[in-house]
């Protein structure tokens, strides 16, 4: 990170590019800090929207999922009480043509 002086003029000049080495570091390291707590913040966020997301469209698949077997039920109710009056025509018939006549 600092580059080493060839030279020093004084005692007071050493321990001054100790310091700025030593500030470097400390300044590195709070940057790293900070950086890695600002990702873990990102990671925690997306996966509050994901499961957000994820709820919702299994709640829309369910509920799309029971309009169809609700539908299908449906239409067997209707399909078996359609049989049920073909099943006896002549009695229809019988009042029908009495009706009529």
């Amino acid at each position: 990170m600092c580059p080493q002086p060839i030279l020093f003029f004084s005692i007071a000049e050493e321990n001054r590019f100790r310091e700025h080495c030593a500030a470097v570091k400390i300044q590195s390291c709070f940057r790293g800090f900070k950086v890695r707590a600002h990702i873990r913040y990102v990671q925690k966020v997306a996966i509050i929207i994901q499961k957000t997301w994820r709820g919702y469209r299994s709640r829309m698949d369910f509920r799309t999922m029971v309009q169809r077997a609700y539908f299908i039920m449906k239409m067997n109710f209707y399909n078996e009480m359609a049989v049920r009056v073909n099943k006896s025509p002549s009695l229809f018939n019988k009042r029908w043509h009495q009706n009529v006549l």
